[in-house]
């Protein structure tokens, strides 16, 4: 298979988004930002964004579908696979004190 460098795959990526977009999941909008190749045989497409758990078979149909046709895959199957990032604002990262460091109110007790 030959590769398929990460702009283009963007590109399409977004242009796919233009067409059609992902629908609302409980009233937001899932956002899948780039698309970069993870393997060759068969061709995998990685895609990053929010709330990817949360898109729907037929969606990712669709997405195989333009990559296939975009990239000439004829009867090859397209693997995509989504990865989304750690929330920075998820309540239990939050509560969780940082390793090494005390803190401030064990600091105020010390100073008295």
């Amino acid at each position: 298979m030959r590769s398929m460098p990460t702009k283009e795959l963007t590109r399409t990526l977004e242009h796919a988004l233009g067409v059609h977009q992902p629908p609302l999941v409980r009233g937001r909008r899932i956002k899948l930002r780039y698309a970069h190749q993870g393997g060759r045989n068969p061709p995998r497409i990685v895609i990053h964004g929010n709330q990817t758990a949360s898109v729907p078979d037929a969606y990712t149909r669709y997405l195989a579908n333009v990559f296939r046709k975009t990239y000439d895959l004829f009867a090859t199957p397209v693997v995509i696979e989504y990865r989304t990032d750690a929330n920075p604002y998820d309540r239990e990262r939050r509560a969780k004190p940082r390793p090494g460091r005390p803190r401030r109110r064990a600091r105020e007790k010390q100073r008295r």
